[in-house]
């Protein structure tokens, strides 16, 4: 019985252990920032200077890191989607929200924009806004995307996606694009977005 007493308040302290290491609190609760040592972040805190931007991990076991970007005057911040981060010469510019030239269909419900931005790179300009709504991944999933596109996954916790399609003048062209990073638990869960929704060539 002494043994499987101690056993028990060793694995009780391993427990402990574990939840005060990777449960740190952050964004939609992502953790600290790791892989300060990672060439992407180095070369957009570069192109970015005035910026603060980190890359942190998840508090779930797939481990996924995503790119937060803080301007420091007016601690307004965004989840960066990898894919952007890695384009050549980007640079992350937080500006004045122009909430009129967003398409009302990509305007989540009950959810204030947060920020908006200008993400530069070679070969195009892409104008963003962010949110924080409560809610669940997939319900924004579905509301951007429409019900039933089978890439439903309870054990995710960000998604990305864009779409192409017939634009206003009956060109195609770029609809929108969104990053989605789902934070909380039980009843209580929120999603920080990033919504692309004019993209032009350079």
């Amino acid at each position: 019985m002494p043994r499987i007493l101690a056993f028990l308040v060793v694995l009780g302290l391993a427990f402990a252990g574990y939840l005060l290491f990777f449960l740190k609190p952050g964004s939609s609760g992502v953790r600290t920032e790791v892989g300060a040592d990672d060439p992407v972040l180095i070369r957009l805190r570069a192109s970015s200077p005035t910026l603060k931007i980190e890359k942190r991990l998840d508090d779930d076991f797939n481990r996924v890191p995503v790119y937060w970007v803080v301007d420091s005057t007016s601690a307004r911040g965004i989840p960066l989607p990898r894919s952007l981060a890695e384009e050549d010469s980007v640079v992350v510019e937080f500006v004045s929200c122009d909430t009129a030239s967003v398409p009302a269909r990509l305007k989540y419900p009950d959810a204030p924009v947060t920020a908006c931005v200008r993400v530069t790179s070679a070969d195009h300009v892409l104008e963003a806004f962010a949110f924080h709504a409560k809610g669940r991944l997939d319900d924004l999933m579905t509301f951007y995307d429409g019900p039933g596109t089978g890439r439903r996954l309870d054990h995710r916790y960000a998604e990305e996606s864009g779409r192409d399609g017939v634009l206003s003048d009956g060109s195609r062209g770029f609809l929108y694009s969104y990053f989605l990073v789902e934070g909380g638990e039980g009843a209580s869960f929120v999603v920080d977005a990033f919504v692309g929704y004019r993209r032009t060539r350079r």
